[in-house]
């Protein structure tokens, strides 16, 4: 298989299971994003995402034998490091063929009794000025998606609550930045995001909040290791580099 000529070595150490809910937050955000971004019809995302997962499939599970993902389980982070893997090669593939006119189905209904039918049609999309630089598309979707997983770790997301940090006031100065960091990332890994992270190296920019500042950030673990290695190797446009996602989210 070629998959198999491409693909990174398989992780084999034990991960942490995802919360159902967080997980669900990952990649719904992804979706949502491309969904706002409007460089593609849904239903053509849709479609193109399953023949993907598809094709990588076998290959996927023949890499990892005799270790067996739990396929469509999102608790499971060897099923998820392949899905979120899908998910953004997917998106990647799609961005450089984006559209910035389409016509898309859609589907209305009331929600007030099942028997009543739903309004259905096309309609015309134009992608949203705001978003309309074609080799933008990959930091567009960066900074969308990081929004969306913020606001659901901040605000809940289908009734859980996460316990997000709230923003970082202006002119916080860089070491209560990086303590708000580490307890974002320490949710994360609550919900199974990874085995570990830490922020350290805190280092400021001179004697006033406003010098600014920098610190690292390290990763034990995360549920889609793997994944980052495929895509990386692959030359992906999209990376789900979820804990950067989210930390710039914060950080602005």
């Amino acid at each position: 298989f070629p998959f198999q000529a491409t693909a990174p070595e398989p992780v084999k150490f034990p991960r942490k299971p995802l919360d159902q809910r967080f997980a669900v937050l990952l990649m719904r955000s992804g979706y949502d994003a491309v969904d706002m971004l409007d460089f593609i019809p849904r239903q053509k995302f849709e479609a193109r995402f399953w023949k993907l997962r598809q094709s990588e499939l076998e290959g996927y599970n023949l890499l990892f034998a005799p270790l067996k993902m739990r396929q469509g389980d999102l608790t499971d982070p060897l099923y998820f490091d392949f899905i979120s893997f899908a998910q953004s090669s997917t998106i990647s593939r799609e961005m450089q063929r984006p559209q910035q006119v389409f016509e898309e189905y859609y589907e209305v209904c009331s929600g007030v009794s099942d028997d009543e039918p739903c309004a259905s049609g096309t309609a015309v999309v134009r992608r949203p000025k705001q978003y309309q630089d074609d080799a933008q598309l990959p930091s567009y979707y960066f900074q969308v998606a990081g929004d969306l997983i913020y606001r659901g770790l901040s605000f809940g997301f289908r009734g859980e609550q996460f316990g997000g940090p709230p923003p970082a006031p202006p002119g916080t100065g860089i070491q209560q930045v990086a303590q708000g960091v580490q307890q974002l990332l320490d949710v994360m890994v609550d919900k199974g995001f990874a085995l570990k992270t830490e922020v350290s190296e805190v280092q400021t920019g001179g004697s006033t909040a406003a010098a600014g500042g920098s610190f690292t950030v390290s990763v034990q673990g995360p549920c889609n290791l793997w994944a980052l290695h495929a895509l990386s190797a692959r030359r992906s446009l999209v990376l789900n580099v979820y804990d950067a996602m989210v930390t710039s989210a914060w950080l602005r």
